[in-house]
């Protein structure tokens, strides 16, 4: 008798053990199909190699990124930054539009939302 009870509760510890195992696989995979909008502050990179000019301003601003799950752990695991050539600045506006190839990144993540960044221009004399 006893060896027909421990037969049943080791067959149903399988059975539980492989439902678990099977049940965290589809959560795993869903999860990291899910679309999730996630913040991040990120450094400003103004590249002035092509001119005298200084650029004066904010050092970094926070953005807003939509995407799966998986996809955006791959790309914030990487260094971003938002890199702007200084020829593409117009200074007479008082803030920098950011577009997605400013950040570089793929087209499976969208930017959402940035906080505006303000830049000065100055002319260094020598």
């Amino acid at each position: 008798m006893k060896k027909r009870q421990l037969k049943k509760m080791i067959g149903n510890t399988l059975h539980k053990c492989i439902a678990l195992l099977i049940g965290l696989g589809i959560w795993h995979t869903f999860s990291n199909q899910q679309i999730i909008t996630i913040m991040h502050t990120v450094p400003v990179c103004v590249d002035v190699s092509s001119t005298d000019a200084k650029v004066i301003g904010s050092e970094s601003t926070k953005i807003s990124l939509q995407g799966k799950r998986s996809d955006l752990s791959q790309y914030i695991q990487n260094q971003i930054a938002i890199h702007v050539p200084i020829e593409k600045i117009d200074f007479t506006k008082k803030r920098i539009l950011i577009r997605p190839n400013n950040l570089f990144l793929p087209p499976e993540i969208k930017l959402v939302n940035y906080e505006p960044i303000l830049l000065q221009k100055v002319l260094q004399t020598m």
